[in-house]
């Protein structure tokens, strides 16, 4: 039996126990967002046969309405959305005159439009099932960093960039199986970007994408890691242009960024800008690659005096993205 939704006794703990019960739920949810998916997809394969069959001439315009209204989950730019619409909106109409009949214009105008709902509800399922992915690798998240130890000491190492590199490969397993191999990691590395500029990064690491992810985006889009140094506290412009040279890597080479990490060894009395904080904590670099959105935020990690590391803003070690 469920407890009434009304009673709460310690709001922290209830907020963090409801958030827990709802990501339970997660996979049951995905099979059921998969199923109501497989289900409008059937369906709308059915309906465009039978649309098809009365008007073999309207096959084209259907591909047209269909891809234009599909890709509209893609894309967020007002200009894009409404050259989309209107490309839908034209087939629309070209796809009833020809069914400017009496005897057809009623059940050509309902098989019309039944095609549209549906892709209206394929693009509204997918926005559901990204919503609740984001919802359940956030939990992760937060729950990974609330029973991490608070205090991250510095590893031994000659130099800061050797440092956070075993940092990270202690904290992460692939990493230390992926770091241990062969011309993996680069130190010092220049990476050529989309507007044929180079640009020079203190590490680099990366792991190829799968044939699949090349093609259509599907199975694994590997990784890149990027590590900046800064021997000066790192200004608002430092962190803008990091942040833009990943961007043109990331354009050119199509591998998601899995960290930035820009690494200051700070002296006892620095302090970060307001700019550059604000900037840390407000931005998060979006990464386009063809249609799809990767998202990773710029992280400052900081090597203090006493042995220990700051972070600005702490990004766990869970994935960003499933696999």
């Amino acid at each position: 039996m469920r407890k009434d939704a009304r009673a709460v006794e310690n709001p922290i703990s209830a907020i963090f126990d409801l958030a827990e019960e709802v990501t339970e739920q997660h996979p049951k949810f995905k099979r059921l967002v998969k199923y109501a998916t497989v289900f409008i997809a059937a369906w709308l394969f059915v309906d465009f046969l039978f649309i098809v069959s009365f008007r073999p001439i309207t096959f084209p315009f259907l591909l047209f309405l269909f891809a234009s209204l599909f890709l509209l989950r893609w894309f967020n730019a007002t200009t894009a959305r409404a050259i989309l619409i209107s490309v839908a909106t034209v087939n629309t109409f070209l796809i009833l005159l020809l069914f400017w009949r009496p005897d057809v214009i009623l059940l050509g105008g309902i098989l019309t439009g039944l095609f549209i709902l549906g892709i209206i509800l394929l693009n509204l399922i997918h926005e559901i099932r990204t919503f609740f992915d984001y919802y359940w690798i956030r939990f992760r998240v937060i729950k990974s960093v609330r029973d991490e130890d608070p205090v991250m000491y510095i590893p031994k190492g000659e130099s800061s960039v050797q440092r956070v590199l075993s940092f990270l490969a202690q904290r992460s397993p692939d990493l230390t199986k992926h770091f241990s191999a062969p011309g993996a990691i680069m130190t010092p590395a220049i990476l050529k970007g989309r507007g044929q500029f180079f640009y020079q990064f203190d590490a680099y690491a990366s792991r190829r994408s799968g044939s699949l992810w090349r093609v259509l985006k599907l199975g694994y889009p590997g990784y890149a890691i990027y590590i900046k140094s800064f021997a000066e506290k790192p200004r608002l412009q430092d962190l803008t242009a990091l942040k833009g040279a990943v961007e043109e890597i990331t354009a050119f080479t199509k591998l998601p960024p899995r960290r930035v990490i820009a690494l200051w060894t700070r002296k006892s009395e620095e302090t970060l800008d307001d700019d550059a904080y604000d900037f840390l904590t407000g931005e998060a670099g979006v990464i386009r690659g063809g249609v799809s959105l990767m998202n990773c935020s710029l992280e400052l990690i900081s090597e203090n005096p006493d042995g220990t590391y700051d972070f600005i803003p702490y990004v766990s070690d869970v994935p960003s993205r499933q696999r």
